[in-house]
């Protein structure tokens, strides 16, 4: 979506653009997919009210008659309970958790709707911060496992700044602090967004390679010179826009770094990702009235799970019905390299524990994605260890969601690195 945005926005500017892609269609972790006879997204997304630059590209565009706001419940799966947790009066009513650490759970989320100053938690760990300012219970029965289902085993790590907006961004999404979440919605999904984006793209004379994958970026005294291809063409150009996770970055220019932007590219070499893999269902049955469920329980593979037609109910005429369940591991994890099918039958009986009556024939069709490079990965301190947009060389700019630090990789984060590189490539060219 970043290099979306930026090919856009550039060729708003008559600047000739060569969008590079190696899958079959644009958008990268927001790309669709043929389920059955529709066009689904590989991995869930969903509109917060706070998300600025999503919302004002979407009415650009003129997509405006197609977003809709929907008042979604959310639950939580304990132990082998199914408790509503959308308002402070569910959460007043979670028993797991002890009663004043309930009240200073919700007091939390109520300063983090309002706080903005987050570089004083930076060096703190999200478990410091939750402990101390709502209690080991409420941290062990309600923030732990939703971190793990986010960063697996390095989720002690994490920095209390990037839970800090999580909490903000969602809270935000609330009209008033008692009631629920709103979340946003397309109809067809992120891909009528970025269909509308191509389209502009093409008609302004950009192109778009797909099926295309770059190997090389080629610098030349001090500056990008060109983009080799697999298929062994050489692309000239003078400028770069690299959004690639930046492990794939590191490959592509090799050991062509300036030593001037050596303590830079240190910064980026030293960003950490974990793998996501998605298991989407299509069911003739809803599992539960909810559009979130955090899961906590050593019996359940999975950590949460996101029945996402019960937030765009446009999906399929509401005949059936999309699950989500998403985990966030090390690509080495057994759950990562689980042959599909298998990882399919150890879900099943999680589904049974959340909802007796689910049975396996209500399942229509299934599909598994994976990404190496899913979530990067924030730590204590991550806030100066963000790299630079400007890359290790003249004419190369890189973005990367661990630059949107402390927020967390979102659709509106990402667009909003795409149109900072393009003003910043813009400058360049009309410096040249």
């Amino acid at each position: 979506m970043a290099g979306l945005t930026s090919a856009l926005m550039l060729t708003r500017r008559g600047l000739p653009v060569v969008l590079i892609e190696q899958e079959d269609c644009p958008g990268g972790l927001a790309r669709a997919f043929t389920f059955g006879d529709q066009r689904v997204e590989q991995y869930y997304h969903f509109i917060c009210r706070p998300d600025r630059e999503l919302l004002a590209l979407i009415t650009e565009l003129g997509l405006g008659q197609k977003l809709h706001w929907r008042s979604c419940s959310t639950s939580y799966f304990h132990g082998e309970k199914l408790y509503p947790f959308g308002t402070p009066f569910d959460l007043l009513r979670f028993t797991p958790v002890p009663f004043t650490q309930r009240l200073r759970f919700g007091f939390n989320i109520s300063q983090s709707r309002f706080c903005r100053n987050w570089r004083g938690v930076d060096q703190l760990t999200a478990k410091d911060w939750i402990m101390r300012r709502v209690g080991p219970a409420a941290y062990r029965e309600i923030w732990e496992p939703l971190l793990k289902t986010k960063f697996g085993a390095q989720h002690g790590a994490v920095s209390a700044a990037w839970l800090w907006h999580r909490i903000h961004r969602v809270a935000r999404s609330r009209r008033a602090v008692w009631r629920r979440e709103e979340f946003g919605y397309l109809e067809g999904g992120t891909e009528t967004l970025i269909q509308r984006m191509t389209d502009e793209i093409m008609a302004r004379g950009g192109q778009i390679l797909l099926r295309t994958a770059a190997v090389r970026i080629r610098l030349e005294d001090g500056g990008v010179s060109g983009v080799e291809l697999a298929d062994g063409r050489m692309l000239p150009c003078r400028f770069v826009h690299a959004t690639l996770p930046l492990p794939l970055l590191v490959r592509l220019v090799a050991e062509q770094v300036s030593p001037d932007y050596a303590p830079a590219w240190l910064k980026v070499k030293e960003v950490e990702y974990i793998g996501v893999l998605c298991l989407l269902l299509r069911m003739r049955y809803s599992l539960t009235g909810s559009f979130w469920v955090n899961v906590n329980s050593p019996s359940i593979p999975f950590s949460g799970l996101i029945q996402y037609s019960n937030l765009n109910t446009h999906f399929d005429d509401g005949r059936n019905h999309l699950l989500y369940i998403p985990f966030y591991l090390p690509v080495t994890d057994r759950l990562y390299t689980l042959h599909p099918g298998v990882l399919l039958k150890e879900c099943l009986p999680g589904l049974k524990m959340i909802n007796p009556r689910f049975d396996a024939e209500w399942i229509l069709d299934w599909a598994v994605h994976k990404s190496n490079f899913g979530q990067p990965v924030c730590p204590v301190g991550f806030a100066a260890r963000i790299p630079p947009i400007e890359g290790p060389a003249r004419g190369l700019w890189i973005s990367d969601a661990c630059q949107l630090y402390p927020e967390d990789r979102t659709l509106s984060g990402v667009i909003r690195l795409g149109k900072k590189v393009a003003e910043a490539v813009a400058q360049a060219w009309d410096g040249n």
